[in-house]
């Protein structure tokens, strides 16, 4: 997992970008919260001249498109199109939940951005595993590769939801709540800046009620493409940041249904 210098570029082992902030399903356990979240990454020339700054930067192993629920981007493979020419000895992965394939057209556009698709499986029951299963056999008939992540054997809690406001856990200690977290490894690249962790990156978009505990992380200064390559080095490698503390230090598995 750490990065180093070589060619005059970090090389990273990934970056996520979300497609949508928006998600079909409202999983209220969600770091990125997404079952809070509206709306959706916009294909601009700007997003394309941050690409290509960062490109100057850094070199990822892995670029990841998630959300959120990519799909419902109607940019989609524009999206992908544009990573894939920037970043072109990166490897392509798009996080799904899936559910949303049957309403995608040219779904076979996929092959051609040799991506995989990392599908999320949110449940076992058998009406979700019927629409999940359509969907698969779409991907089948096109030969598409995808992973299925049993996610729903794991899910856990990043933050709490306390008489409707969302609230962090605050447990004080950032080295533990850095070594149990799932996104300690998931650096956003939003608006062209490039973020710690999900919970960083997308507080700020949430239109629910979020606690005035969250300042800190409301706060957090994301890295920019002016860095120099060593502080973009240190900030790969990195581990616990002042912020950490929000989170749990301890793992909160809980079980949940669609």
């Amino acid at each position: 997992m750490r990065s180093h210098i070589k060619d005059s570029r970090v090389h990273v082992p990934s970056i996520e970008i979300h497609a949508a902030h928006a998600c079909n399903l409202k999983c209220q356990s969600c770091s990125h919260y997404s079952y809070a979240t509206p709306g959706m990454m916009q294909f601009t020339d700007i997003f394309k001249q941050h690409l290509h700054a960062w490109s100057q930067k850094i070199d990822p192993r892995y670029i990841k498109i998630l959300g959120g629920e990519p799909f419902l981007n109607k940019d989609i493979f524009n999206i992908l199109s544009s990573v894939k020419d920037t970043f072109k000895q990166s490897k392509i992965q798009l996080s799904t939940n899936a559910l949303l394939i049957k309403n995608v057209k040219d779904i076979g556009k996929l092959n051609e951005h040799n991506v995989t698709l990392i599908i999320s499986q949110h449940s076992d029951e058998v009406d979700y595993m019927q629409q999940l299963r359509y969907n698969l056999d779409i991907l089948d008939a096109h030969d598409i590769k995808y992973h299925i992540l049993d996610s729903y054997k794991t899910w856990r809690h990043s933050h709490k939801i306390e008489d409707g406001i969302i609230t962090p856990f605050q447990d004080n200690d950032n080295r533990k709540s850095w070594e149990v977290c799932p996104s300690k490894y998931c650096k956003q690249l939003y608006e062209g800046k490039i973020y710690k962790c999900p919970q960083t990156t997308y507080i700020n978009l949430v239109n629910k009620p979020v606690s005035p505990l969250f300042q800190p992380m409301k706060d957090y200064i994301a890295l920019e493409h002016s860095s120099s390559l060593e502080d973009i080095l240190n900030f790969f490698n990195k581990e616990e940041e002042h912020i950490c503390y929000l989170c749990p230090k301890s793992i909160q598995y809980f079980k949940k249904t669609i």
